[in-house]
Parts: structure tokens; C-alpha cells; sequence
């Protein structure tokens, strides 16, 4: 499993198979385990490290982003670090949704506090790459 703290939790997981069924499976990895998988509505993303505008392709190193609803808000008392990690999506052109609010669904104590669903991403600051068979990242 792969998380990092502003992400809450784990965001990943590579399946090991259990030796009963592949006993040589971990002979054949090397000595890193790869993060592997977005979990359930979480999106692991290779981005090239000079345009982030390019999704790395199979193999090509790039920095990793996680694209996933349960992101902090951003460090406490460090404005310009959390601008830096913590990102709009700009592969989404489509703006935020603020029905909830024009709805009336949240009482009026909270509303100051809440800032609508956003897809935001977190630049992790690892560097990874997508497998070759394309199921998941190392």
C-alpha cells in the first residue's frame, strides 16, 4: 500500500499473491515494491516533470500526483508550501459544483467552512513511472 500523510491514508495497493498459488512471485519483483493501483476513487497520475500539462507514458519517469476526494486542506501556517503541493486540477476545465450550498443542504454554521466538491490534485514529490504491463505504478 502507498499513502502519504495528506492523503489521509493509504491511496494504492499492489496484490502480492499468497505462496500457495506463486511461490516465485517475489523472486521476480525487484527490491521495490511498486505502489501499484488507485484505490476506489482515487486516481494515481504520472505527470512529465516539465509540462504538467503530459501524462507520462508506459515507462517514462515523471512525478507522481494522487487525484482523490479526501486531500487536506493544506499545511497549517505554510501558505506557499500548500500552494505549491496541493493543486487545481487543470486537466478539468469544468467548474466547481456548488449545488449543495445553493440547496440549502448545509446549515448556515458550516457553510464557512465548507468549500464545495473540488478535484483538486497532491503533488507527492516521488517520482515514479507506469508499469510496463500498464497496471499500476513503481
Amino acid at each position: 500500500m502507498y499513502g502519504t500523510t495528506e492523503t489521509q491514508r493509504a491511496v494504492s495497493y499492489f496484490p502480492i499473491p499468497p505462496v500457495s498459488e506463486d511461490p516465485v512471485f517475489l523472486n521476480g519483483q525487484k527490491d521495490i515494491i511498486p505502489a501499484g493501483r488507485g484505490m476506489k476513487d482515487i486516481q494515481l497520475l504520472v505527470v512529465n516533470r516539465t509540462d504538467k500539462n503530459i501524462v507520462c507514458g508506459i515507462g517514462e519517469l515523471g512525478e507522481l500526483f494522487v487525484r482523490a476526494a479526501g486531500l487536506a486542506e493544506g499545511y497549517l501556517r505554510l501558505p506557499d508550501l500548500t500552494e505549491q503541493k496541493f493543486l487545481m486540477n487543470w486537466m478539468n476545465h469544468s467548474p466547481p459544483n456548488q449545488s449543495i450550498l445553493a440547496n440549502g443542504n448545509l446549515t448556515a454554521q458550516w457553510t464557512a467552512y465548507y468549500f464545495g466538491p473540488r478535484d483538486r490534485l497532491y503533488r507527492t514529490g516521488d517520482l515514479g513511472r507506469y508499469l510496463p504491463n500498464g497496471d499500476g505504478i513503481i
